[in-house]
């Protein structure tokens, strides 16, 4: 098998890649670490500029902007018509599309419909807001489905074939908004969706030149590497040259681990698609809305997309000012491992980048991945908690909905007769058969009792809460399981850890000493 790569699968020999070399600020990164924790991460974080640098770039060029506009605007569209808006990556990036569905869409989606229900109804002509069902609108999918959360899936990252079947069965149609992400601008399952997604569009009734012009306001392809290293790649240079896709290119450079394109890659990607939903939601609301609505957007009033574009900087200074504390638990955490210790990570609204976050070492650092409920002796180094009890409602809070496994009755069948390469469909039907829905019955990271008394903190162990600003208040509340979870770890003899997300007038009065959490 290796030799048939190396002799016969050329075009996946991606050394050549801008994102697969070496950053000059952390060549010696693994050194500066042993030495000096905080410097290490200051190094690390340093590579985090590329981003501010290209960022600022692209505020300043029109033709970005205006496919930015464009973008935004079929999202203000498609929310008003009942159309879908499907995000699909692959690895890092299809976690990112995970997280757009679940962490940014569907809660903000759930806090607009208290609003209007606590005012009156806002519509105009015809128009309700919010409209039905449009917190569903928004899948955000990945290689393999919502098991690839966990863990890869083996061969399916390599088959255009997937990425075609999954934009089948979503049943995306022209006039959805198709947004597909890959880190290196090669993954061939997100190529794959990006094609399918324009041969739904080649059947419309129109003439060649307007269907290319109206499919190109629905379709973007999001990448991180120059279009000039791409194009000897055929896969690539399908979608660079089709002038019915409009094309983002977030290129930074090289990322700060060497290859590991979770780091600024997917991070600038995340931004900017965060961007173009705020972006389409705002306008949304500002058109359908009234005058009450606006309440729900943050009261800037010079908010533009070249203005969001450029307010990434401040964020990552507010990040490189916390490298003192980040430090301290970087320490505490790595000494924990070394001690044979695990961690247990608590949190809520935090809990998708949570979950990403774990699950993304496992490849990048070649860990166990999350252990299975029942798993003795435990191999995984962490877990990923949260208030819920039972696994099945544990899930709910994770994803916003049901657990979505991939159906073999639907894959089964194409895998076997259009899969060539003997290798690939070997490997393609074995993780089809480890991707349904009945996975989510092989993982618990609830608060029930049952998971506490099988899986729960033990003495040298670390639990860690997360709390973003809304729910920091939990801490104080003596009958929350934010305090149960820091009380059990107490109990059990593990250390803990507590990651603030706070708004700026909130830090004095939530500090951890204040909070009597030590």
């Amino acid at each position: 098998q290796s030799l048939d790569f190396v002799h016969h699968k050329t075009q996946f020999h991606l050394h050549h890649l801008v994102t697969e070399q070496r950053h000059p600020l952390s060549w010696n990164l693994s050194f500066i670490l042993k030495r000096d924790i905080r410097a290490g991460l200051a190094q690390l974080q340093a590579v985090d500029r590329d981003i501010s640098q290209r960022l600022s770039q692209l505020a300043r060029d029109e033709i970005f902007l205006a496919n930015l506009d464009q973008a935004a605007e079929s999202i203000r569209a498609v929310i008003g018509q009942g159309g879908q808006i499907f995000i699909y990556g692959c690895g890092s990036t299809g976690r990112l599309a995970k997280q757009m569905e679940s962490a940014l869409w569907r809660p903000f989606w759930r806090r607009a419909q208290k609003f209007f229900s606590s005012h009156r109804k806002f519509s105009r002509g015809r128009q309700k807001v919010p409209p039905p069902q449009v917190e569903s609108k928004l899948i955000g999918e990945m290689t393999g489905g919502d098991r690839a959360l966990i863990s890869a899936l083996e061969g399916f990252e390599d088959l255009e074939l997937v990425g075609r079947l999954q934009v089948r069965e979503r049943n995306i149609q022209p006039g959805d908004v198709v947004i597909c992400i890959t880190e290196g601008g090669e993954t061939s399952s997100v190529i794959g969706a990006m094609k399918e997604a324009w041969e739904t569009w080649e059947k419309v009734s129109l003439a060649a030149e307007k269907r290319v012009e109206q499919a190109r306001r629905y379709l973007y392809f999001i990448y991180n590497n120059p279009d000039k290293v791409l194009l000897p790649l055929e896969r690539s240079r399908s979608i660079i040259q089709n002038p019915a896709i409009t094309r983002i290119n977030l290129t930074t450079g090289p990322q700060a681990i060497t290859g590991s394109t979770r780091m600024q890659a997917t991070t600038i990607e995340t931004f900017l698609v965060g961007g173009l939903l705020e972006a389409g939601l705002r306008r949304y609301l500002i058109e359908n809305g009234g005058r009450r609505a606006k309440e729900l957007l943050a009261d800037e009033r010079s908010w533009s997309l070249a203005y969001f574009l450029q307010s990434f900087e401040p964020l990552r200074k507010n990040l490189e000012a916390a490298l003192g504390e980040a430090a301290r638990l970087v320490e505490l955490e790595s000494r924990v491992y070394r001690q044979g210790g695990q961690t247990i990570y608590f949190a809520r609204q935090a809990l998708v980048t949570v979950f990403v976050d774990c699950a993304e070492r496992s490849p990048t650092f070649h860990l166990p991945p999350l252990d299975p409920r029942g798993a003795t002796p435990r191999r995984s180094w962490f877990q990923v908690w949260t208030e819920a009890s039972s696994s099945e409602e544990a899930w709910r809070v994770l994803l916003g909905r049901d657990f979505r496994g991939l159906d073999s009755a639907f894959y089964e069948r194409p895998f076997k007769e259009g899969i060539t390469d003997d290798f690939l469909r070997q490997a393609a039907l074995t993780s089809l058969a480890q991707a349904g829905t009945a996975e989510k019955d092989k993982y618990d990271f609830s608060f029930a009792a049952e998971n506490v008394s099988s899986r729960g903190p033990q003495a040298g162990d670390l639990g860690i809460v997360v709390c973003l600003s809304e729910e920091v208040t939990q801490l104080e509340d003596r009958d929350s399981s934010w305090r149960q979870f820091i009380e059990l770890c107490r109990r059990q003899g593990a250390r803990l850890g507590l990651i603030l997300v706070l708004k700026p007038w909130q830090r004095d009065e939530f500090s951890p000493r204040k909070l009597a959490v030590k």
